[in-house]
């Protein structure tokens, strides 16, 4: 009679693997944006996008006109090395892209009788995934080390190089508005579990090549017996582990007389590259603004104009977070130096594009505000160059009337009194660059609609 602790049948053995989305921390982001390829492909495409040239830096007094010295003294202060704001406007937006918020430790004191910001240190966000050291009520929700206490302050907990938790007193923190979490959310959030996907499928493509390289064994085991005196206390089933772990044209290793090498015959597909091609995809999908436009049909439209609007409204969004939270930064050097009513403006440029099919539009609505537009910047808009006996004269010197445009477009700026030239020569020059931002909104505007 078979004993009934023996163990009988046959047994395959071989390496196994499978997918799982990885638990996201602030330890774990860190190191896709050290190391990930695929996640630092995007955040460079991202980063090149947003930010192609400094930000123009202007101090306008309390009449709304620029204050020339008090400008240089505040751009010199942000060209510091020790300030150097451009490069950490970019490193903040980076904080938020990876962690939800930027952490700034910004040291301000005086310097002969002038207030000023010293130094702007940029700290590493991931150091405030930390559990904190104090009860918090609300803690942020990737960084941890960030959140808000029983009296409703807001508190910060780093740990440093050697494991310890301290708190921060003097930081600045960064993040996008629109974010109701206390320590803001990564902007790459959405994307983190698709890349831990794309990590995951290219292993397996990996593998696959391998297999076909090198065609992974399996080993076939007849009755396996277990671990006893006769077999060096190693059962069958772990010997047949080690030998698939250990045997290579260097290391030889026999098998035991009841294994044998077998070939699975398995089909390899191409669904990994499948895969990996469709992650891709989703992920440019997800960044990219002109993913709304339809290339075959009509959902916003077709044109490269109607691209070049959404990217630039996609662009102009981010700018516009980002100008409000660095003009808030700089506000104390004004206030402590007693230049009472002053503000700051901080303007990021938008990058560079063909702008040939949208001047022609400009050149339309242009027409409509006439009392805002010089001659020679209209001619600029249609490709002329400047005429000497026009400098200095506006559009609505020689033209009176707005000209008709199509598709309905000269209804955009006839709903409210326009100024007459001599009011508009006496507008400050930041009322004159109010207009234009609501011009430019109107163009994109009107690029959206001829397109749909």
């Amino acid at each position: 009679m078979a004993s009934k602790s023996a163990k009988q049948g046959v047994v395959y053995v071989t390496h196994s693997g499978t997918y799982t989305s990885p638990e996201l921390s602030a330890e774990k982001i860190a190191d896709y944006s050290y190391s990930n390829n695929f996640y630092n492909k995007v955040k460079n495409e991202q980063r090149n996008l947003l930010f192609s040239d400094p930000p123009e830096i202007t101090v306008y007094d309390e009449n709304g006109e620029v204050a020339e010295d008090e400008t240089t003294r505040l751009r010199e202060m942000c060209l510091s090395k020790s300030v150097n704001l451009w490069a950490k406007i970019q490193m903040g937006w980076g904080s938020v892209f990876d962690y939800g918020a930027g952490i700034f430790n910004p040291i301000w004191g005086y310097q002969e009788n002038e207030y000023i910001l010293k130094e702007l240190r940029h700290l590493p966000a991931e150091s405030f995934g930390c559990i904190p050291t104090a009860d918090l009520v609300v803690a942020g929700d990737i960084l941890e080390g960030i959140g808000v206490d029983r009296n409703g302050n807001v508190r910060y907990f780093q740990e440093d190089y050697n494991g310890q938790v301290k708190e921060l007193t003097n930081i600045w923190m960064l993040k996008d508005p629109l974010s109701s979490y206390v320590a803001g959310r990564p902007i790459s959030l959405p994307i983190l579990p698709i890349i831990g996907a794309i990590k995951f499928s290219l292993n397996s493509q990996m593998q696959k090549v391998n297999r076909i390289g090198a065609p992974v064994p399996w080993v076939k085991i007849n009755d396996p017996q277990p671990a006893a005196q006769g077999n060096g206390y190693v059962s069958d089933e772990e010997y047949a582990q080690m030998f698939l772990q250990n045997a290579s044209k260097d290391v030889t290793m026999p098998l035991r007389d009841n294994m044998e090498i077998v070939d699975p015959y398995q089909n390899e597909s191409g669904s990994a590259l499948e895969t990996l091609d469709f992650l891709t995809k989703l992920i440019a999908d997800y960044w990219s603004p002109a993913s709304l436009i339809s290339k075959d049909g009509t959902m916003i439209g077709g044109s490269s104009a109607s691209e070049m609007g959404l990217l630039l409204r996609y662009v102009s969004s981010v700018h516009e977070w980002l100008e409000d939270a660095f003009e808030e930064l700089l506000q104390p050097y004004l206030d402590a130096n007693g230049y009472e009513g002053y503000s700051i403006d901080v303007d990021i440029p938008l990058p560079e594009v063909d702008k040939s099919e949208l001047n022609i539009k400009r050149a339309s609505i242009a027409k409509n505000v006439p009392y805002a537009i010089k001659a020679n910047e209209y001619r600029e808009m249609l490709g002329l160059p400047a005429d000497e006996e026009l400098e200095g004269v506006y559009l609505s010197d020689i033209q009176p009337e707005p000209a008709q445009m199509p598709g309905g477009m000269s209804q955009l700026m006839n709903t409210e009194e326009k100024p007459t030239p001599r009011q508009a020569e006496k507008m400050s020059e930041k009322e004159q660059k109010d207009i234009w931002r609501e011009v430019a909104e109107d163009i994109l505007e009107a690029v959206e609609e001829e397109e749909v």
